[in-house]
């Protein structure tokens, strides 16, 4: 995947066919991935949901997909891992098997992001689950950084939902982001980044235990 096409949005990710883990995508994407471009909107009733629009990486550009188009490449991705790598795609079990030698595979990635994922015999080459069979599961990987929920340290730092600035005092939370080694994070209001960790219990956010009883009670209305 030496091959990169340039592409940069401000919320946006590509998915790794080495690992199948989401990267966050920063300036450029590999040729042949799968890209989610993430937007928040606001409905009429005040209410604010996060939209998906699936995208496909060519040596032409970051092209316009569908959620179809892409179970469609990522079946063919995670067949040629699982025969190169003799074990199953991380993120992935087995959802429903069919009569007719159909097989589904749940792949979730993460906590709101699914994608069924259908083998075939024609495209697998043999019975699908004869040759699931014979796979391992895949090795434990190093969990990535929790998601870091604190009272702002200053109001320096803005949103990188909103624009806006984060007051000194108010919840927020902070996206972790791996860096030459070192964690580093993207502050977001606590309003407008609770979207990113939708299904996400207010226990897994690293600095929650040392919230103040009032804090914990708003994280717990919003999460």
């Amino acid at each position: 995947m030496s091959d990169r096409i340039e592409y940069d949005a401000k919320w946006a990710y590509w998915i790794d066919p080495r690992s199948f883990r989401m990267r966050r995508v920063k300036g450029s994407v590999p040729i042949g991935t799968i890209v989610l471009l993430k937007k928040q909107e606001s409905l009429d009733d005040g209410r604010r949901i996060v939209t998906t629009t699936y995208l496909f990486a060519t040596e032409d550009g970051v092209i316009p997909s569908t959620k179809r188009e892409v179970s469609k490449n990522l079946s063919r991705q995670m067949l040629e891992y699982m025969r190169n790598r003799g074990e199953y795609p991380p993120f992935t079990e087995i959802s429903k098997v069919f009569a007719n030698g159909n097989v589904d595979l749940l792949y979730h990635p993460t906590g709101y992001d699914r994608f069924t994922v259908r083998l075939t015999p024609d495209l697998v080459g043999e019975d699908v689950e004869m040759f699931l069979s014979q796979l391992t599961e895949p090795e434990i990987e190093e969990k990535e950084p929790p998601w870091v929920i604190e009272p702002a340290k200053s109001s320096r730092a803005r949103c990188r939902s909103c624009g806006e600035k984060i007051v000194k005092g108010e919840l927020r939370l902070g996206e972790p982001s791996i860096y030459e080694g070192h964690v580093t994070y993207r502050w977001h209001h606590l309003k407008c980044g609770v979207y990113k960790i939708r299904g996400s219990k207010p226990t897994d956010l690293k600095g929650y235990d040392s919230l103040t009883e009032e804090q914990k009670h708003e994280t717990e209305q919003i999460l």
